[in-house]
C-alpha cells in the first residue's frame, strides 16, 4: 500500500522537537570534543617596538618578567613585560648584536656581536659587569675572539660559555679560569646555532657548511652527527624532556631526531617556503616555528601528538626570532625591518599568551 504524501509529512510540533533534539545532540558532541581535546589559543598581549631596525636575538629572564632583545642597531633592550616598556638598555657593541644568553640566576646577560666581542652585563646594577664571577683572563678572552660572534650559550651551571665564531669553530670559555678550548672546528654557514641541554650534558651545534647538525656529549666527549641529506639547516633546538633535536630546513619542514643515534624520528610538514626560526617551551610540550611563504606566520605544534594546534599571522615581514618564557605561557616573536613596518599593531616584536581555549 502506498501512503499519501500528506501522511509522510511530520506534524509541525514534532518537526520542531526533532530539530531541537538534533541541535542539542550536536552541541553535546561539541562539548565532549572540547573537554577531551581542548584547543590552543594564542592572544597578542603586547606589541613592542621603537623603530630600531631588525631584532635578531631574544631571551627571557629566568623569572619571565623581562624579555631581552637586540639586533642590527647594536643596542640591547630590557623590556618589562607587565609595563610593556623598555626598563633598561645597554650600549657598548660597535656592530650588530647577533645573540643573547642570560645565566640561570638572572644576574648576568651575555651578548655576542659582529664586532668580535662578547660582553657581560650586570642586570642588578646596570652597565658592564666587572665582578669576581669572571677572572681577568676571561675578560681578555671575551674581547679577543678575533672573528665575528655568530651564536653563544651559557652552561646551566654558569661555569662556562660556548661561542660560535664565523669561519670555523665552536669554542668553550671557562669563566672562572679564562681557559679557552675548541669544542668543534669546521666551516659553517652564515647562520649558526649552539645550545646546551637543560642538564648541561649535551651541546647542540648547527650551521655547518656540510649541512650536518652535531650533538656533543660533554660527559663522554662523544659526538653524534645528524645529516639531513644536504638540506640547509637554518635553525635547530634541543627539545626539553623529549630527548629530541628539532631542525628547520629550507624545504619548509621540521625534522625531529634522536640525539644519541642521529636517526630521524618524525617529520612535521610546515606550510612554508623555509623554516628559519624556532623555539621550544621548557616543558617540551610546544614547538613554535615560522611558516607560510613569507615566513611571517607562527605555527604552534603539540609535540606529544605531533599535531599542529595553532597557526596565526604574527608580523608583516618575515619572523627573525622566537623565544618562550620559562613557564611556556608567553611566546615572543620578532621580525626583520621593523623600521618600515608602520601599520598599527604590527611592531617589530610581539608577545603572545599561549594557553588552552575553553
Amino acid at each position: 500500500m502506498i501512503l499519501p504524501r500528506s501522511c509522510l509529512r511530520l506534524a509541525p510540533g514534532f518537526r520542531k522537537a526533532y530539530l531541537g533534539t538534533g541541535i542539542l545532540f550536536l552541541l553535546l558532541l561539541l562539548a565532549v570534543h572540547l573537554s577531551l581535546f581542548p584547543g590552543t589559543a594564542a592572544y597578542e598581549i603586547a606589541s613592542l617596538t621603537d623603530r630600531s631596525g631588525s631584532v635578531v636575538a631574544m631571551c627571557f629572564s629566568p623569572d619571565g618578567q623581562i624579555v631581552f632583545s637586540a639586533g642590527t642597531d647594536t643596542t640591547i633592550r630590557c623590556w618589562d613585560i607587565e609595563e610593556k616598556r623598555v626598563s633598561r638598555s645597554f650600549n657598548g657593541h660597535s656592530a650588530g648584536v647577533t645573540c643573547l644568553a642570560v645565566n640561570s640566576d638572572g644576574s648576568l646577560l651575555f651578548s655576542g656581536s659582529l664586532d668580535g666581542h662578547v660582553k657581560v652585563w650586570d642586570l642588578a646594577n646596570g652597565g658592564e659587569y666587572r665582578g669576581p664571577a669572571l677572572s681577568q683572563q676571561s675578560y681578555r678572552a671575551l674581547r679577543s675572539w678575533g672573528r665575528e660572534v655568530i651564536a653563544l650559550t651559557i652552561h646551566p651551571s654558569g661555569t662556562h660559555l660556548a661561542v660560535v665564531l664565523r669561519g670555523g669553530s665552536v669554542q668553550s670559555l671557562e669563566l672562572e679560569t679564562g681557559r679557552v678550548t675548541d669544542v668543534l672546528r669546521q666551516k659553517h654557514q652564515e647562520n649558526g646555532f649552539v645550545s646546551f641541554s637543560s642538564d648541561g650534558r649535551l651541546l647542540l651545534f648547527s650551521g655547518a657548511a656540510d649541512g650536518t647538525v652535531r650533538v656533543r656529549n660533554m660527559v663522554t666527549q662523544t659526538e653524534t652527527v645528524i645529516s639531513d641529506r644536504h638540506r640547509d639547516v637554518l635553525c635547530s633546538s634541543l627539545l626539553p624532556s623529549r630527548r629530541l633535536v628539532a631542525t628547520g630546513t629550507d624545504d619548509g619542514a621540521v625534522r625531529l631526531w634522536d640525539p644519541d643515534s642521529g636517526t630521524l624520528v618524525h617529520v612535521l610538514d610546515v606550510d612554508g617556503y623555509c623554516v628559519s626560526a624556532m623555539a621550544a617551551s621548557s616543558d617540551g610540550r610546544y614547538l613554535a616555528v615560522n611558516s607560510r611563504v613569507n615566513g611571517n606566520f607562527v605555527s604552534l605544534w603539540d609535540l606529544s601528538s605531533y599535531r599542529l594546534v595553532k597557526s596565526f599571522d604574527a608580523h608583516r615581514t618575515p619572523i627573525s626570532a622566537l623565544a618562550f618564557s620559562p613557564d611556556g605561557k608567553v611566546l615572543a616573536s620578532a621580525c626583520f625591518d621593523a623600521s618600515v613596518d608602520d601599520r598599527p599593531g604590527y611592531g617589530g616584536m610581539k608577545l603572545w599568551q599561549i594557553g588552552e581555549a575553553r
